[in-house]
């Protein structure tokens, strides 16, 4: 975990060093400030995805799931719009993941 952390901390602070943008090629030029947003989402809800796999549980402290939040906002709207995920999953709950989790499409498991 250690490393993953470490290693997390090293790619954020080297995307966020430089203001220009990155060239992906399935979108072209993208704001490293989205790009640092989308895969904070990407990394949590597949981290999600591997421990419910696994049986286990996952938190995220408030900030990293507002940065996923945001992240996931910009995935469904500008990088690949709804076609690319399961429609969201809309019910009440308190657990700000689970909301996150529902809100990607995500269903098969119902706990976070």
């Amino acid at each position: 975990r250690t490393d993953l952390d470490t290693s997390s901390a090293r790619l954020v602070a080297a995307l966020e060093r430089s203001d220009e943008p990155v060239e992906l090629p399935y979108r072209g030029s993208t704001e490293r400030a989205v790009l640092v947003a989308e895969l904070t989402a990407e990394t949590v809800l597949h981290t999600w995805d591997v421990a419910q796999a696994l049986g286990r549980t996952i938190a995220y402290t408030p900030e990293v799931l507002a940065a996923a939040e945001h992240g996931l906002t910009l995935l469904r709207a500008e990088s690949f719009g709804d076609d690319a995920f399961a429609p969201a999953l809309h019910g009440r709950t308190q657990d700000p993941l689970l909301r996150l989790v529902r809100r990607s499409g995500r269903g098969r498991w119902q706990s976070a």
